[in-house]
């Protein structure tokens, strides 16, 4: 696996020791923004136990069918909860037992049976810890922030992920482009690669990012539209006002627009909401 390595180097160390004294690796938590690699990271884990990976959404997941997905699991396996911040408070209360004394209660036609479950690893993913009730965040052993990507890992998992040929300048502006995110940067050269139909050339990275509006600073149309809004009104603005006036959902403002802006020091983000800096205030001069 490519990044992360203060995470990786932590559990390769941690799961050597359990498997040394036969016990569960403990609970996970992984909090970083969509695309950063939580689930590729659950994945990597469960190969290096050896043990099966069990993938549910938090918002799908009931104290009705939450037995089910309990039945499934052996000994050691991984019940890998992604976006764990949208389970739902009864859902998130029924998880409190199972992970703290491996027991549950498996209701089924009205009835109510307690039954043992196998010792396992429960990996929740999130990008807002901030809403887990604290007795479920208080029962994951580890919690993780993951880490933007550097460049050089960037260029490698670009490369890991091409289907075409692509000259050396291409890949390092889709690496620029990339935001350090393996999503935005896998879906970028897949963009590219369709463009063409052979090589993947920098007139191809140059031509997508006409035709989105993608500025060679790396940001992209809705970052671009949010900034020129804020220095409109150089006034601090709550997430709610600046998503109406975008049209888009709070969720996407926090979590596709901002991170980067946060990031270069573009906005400031405060109880009394966003507020440009002088430093993103020189691109409109």
């Amino acid at each position: 696996m490519i990044g992360q390595s203060s995470i990786l180097k932590e559990l390769d160390k941690a799961i050597v020791t359990i498997k040394r004294e036969g016990k569960i690796l403990p609970h996970i938590l992984l909090y970083g923004d969509r695309g950063m690699g939580k689930t590729t990271l659950a994945g990597f884990i469960s190969g290096k136990l050896g043990t099966k990976l069990t993938t549910v959404n938090g918002g799908m997941l009931s104290k009705e069918n939450m037995g089910d997905t309990f039945l499934q699991l052996k000994k050691g396996d991984i019940l890998f909860i992604d976006e764990v911040h949208s389970l739902k408070i009864g859902s998130a209360e029924e998880l409190y037992t199972p992970m703290e004394s491996f027991e549950f209660n498996y209701y089924f036609m009205g009835a109510i049976t307690k039954f043992k479950v196998p010792p396992f690893t429960l990996i929740g993913a999130t990008t807002e810890a901030g809403k887990l009730p604290k007795p479920l965040l208080d029962r994951f052993v580890y919690a993780f922030i993951m880490e933007k990507y550097t460049e050089e890992e960037m260029g490698g998992i670009i490369k890991l992920n091409q289907k075409k040929p692509a000259d050396e300048d291409a890949l390092l502006q889709l690496v620029n482009l990339s935001q350090g995110n393996p999503r935005v940067g896998i879906n970028l050269l897949i963009s590219c690669e369709n463009l063409v139909r052979d090589r993947v050339t920098l007139q191809t990275v140059n031509e997508l990012m006409e035709l989105r509006g993608i500025r060679a600073n790396g940001l992209s149309k809705l970052q671009m539209d949010y900034l020129s809004f804020l220095n409109s009104l150089n006034v601090p603005v709550g997430k709610n006002y600046l998503a109406t006036f975008m049209s888009v959902s709070e969720s996407t403002v926090e979590h596709h627009i901002e991170p980067l802006l946060v990031q270069r020091g573009l906005i400031l983000r405060g109880p009394s909401g966003r507020l440009i800096t002088p430093k993103a205030k020189l691109l409109f001069m």
